[in-house]
């Protein structure tokens, strides 16, 4: 009976506290990663142009469009990359590096695509395993992420952006 009972927490436990994702995005996933390290191609290293007050520079490999975007007002970083498969966006992943100056510490929110439409999306933080960090830790005030660039805000921005580069 004991060996059952910690068989069973044991299995509640595994599925609480894994990470997952549906099936659809995991080989959305897989297939963004294939594209993207397909390294044949030469790196073209575009124009630098302004979307508002943002400062975009864009670089672009075959099915990867990597932009660098530097937001004039708040001093705010993001690394955006937008896999494409087939002309169709099939994932978009954004990267804020922690103000703090830590490389290892960064937000990354991944949209995931189908049929150029959006149906899921994911938001994970990097923290140093070695720091202490107190109870009432707050992941988005304590390390000086921005605020204001929310999930809804990248959920409109990446198709501004989209419309801009395929405009050039």
């Amino acid at each position: 009976m004991t060996r059952q009972l910690s068989l069973f927490f044991l299995l509640i436990t595994t599925l609480c506290f894994s990470q997952r994702i549906p099936k659809k995005a995991e080989k959305i996933r897989v297939r963004a990663y294939e594209l993207s390290e397909d390294t044949f191609g030469v790196m073209a290293v575009g124009d630098t142009f302004l979307l508002d007050s943002i400062a975009i520079t864009v670089s672009r490999r075959n099915h990867v469009i990597y932009c660098h975007t530097a937001f004039e007002k708040s001093n705010t970083k993001l690394d955006i990359k937008l896999v494409f498969d087939k002309e169709a966006l099939i994932m978009a992943s954004v990267t804020e590096p922690a103000p703090g100056g830590a490389e290892e510490v960064y937000r990354e929110t991944i949209f995931y695509y189908e049929k150029s439409k959006l149906f899921y999306t994911d938001t994970r933080y990097t923290l140093l395993p070695c720091l202490a960090y107190p109870p009432d830790f707050n992941m988005i005030k304590d390390f000086g992420y921005n605020q204001y660039i929310t999930t809804q805000f990248l959920e409109g921005f990446i198709p501004l952006l989209q419309a801009k580069l395929t405009k050039q």
